[in-house]
């Protein structure tokens, strides 16, 4: 079983338009999982036993929303992980609950891996850990500020409270799968 997930950050005017869409052809490719649409973008995690209709669903969200990119892992697994398909509308994609934030135009720009770790300890970066404390236990890069968040929602609290510290730095966000620190980013 193939199981694919996908973000991206693309302005989408009536994302209550597309529902009925997404829906049609996961059904009828026997996509199970979830998709997130709101006028901020699209986020998801859908599976399939035939790997081509996943990426047929992402073709269609592609040619409705014509997004810059689009973050797209895939695993495999054993056994079906979704028991049904949703498509929900949402205010967020991923929920930080800090107003409408144009996440397109605003995103920082990306680091190539290779280049990160010299990036980071540059005196004039400051590196920051949007995940939240349970993830940061698992490790970090040092030196990294850890926000100390249980959720997300927190993260743009903790930015305004520690705002002193970012003055005059540029700042290195990361997570794990990039949607919260793309989001943080332009925040």
């Amino acid at each position: 079983v193939a199981v694919l997930s996908f973000y991206s950050f693309v302005n989408i005017p009536e994302p209550e338009a597309l529902l009925p869409k997404i829906l049609l052809i996961t059904k009828k490719k026997y996509v199970r999982g979830t998709i997130i649409l709101a006028k901020e973008g699209f986020n998801g995690s859908i599976s399939s036993t035939t790997e081509a209709h996943l990426h047929l669903v992402i073709k269609e969200l592609k040619e409705l929303t014509n997004p810059r990119d689009i973050s797209v892992k895939v695993n495999y697994c054993n056994i079906q992980p979704f028991s049904k398909i949703k498509v929900k509308l949402k205010n967020e994609i991923v929920s930080m609950k800090a107003g409408e934030i144009d996440v397109e135009r605003l995103k920082g720009d990306y680091i190539e891996t290779s280049n990160w770790d010299s990036f980071i300890k540059r005196s004039d970066v400051i590196a920051v850990d949007t995940r939240n404390s349970y993830e940061i236990k698992a490790g970090t890069f040092e030196g990294a500020l850890d926000p100390h968040t249980e959720s997300f929602r927190e993260f743009p609290q903790w930015a305004k409270n520690n705002a002193e510290l970012f003055k005059n730095k540029k700042i290195a966000m990361f997570c794990t799968g990039g949607i919260r620190c793309e989001k943080s980013t332009a925040y």
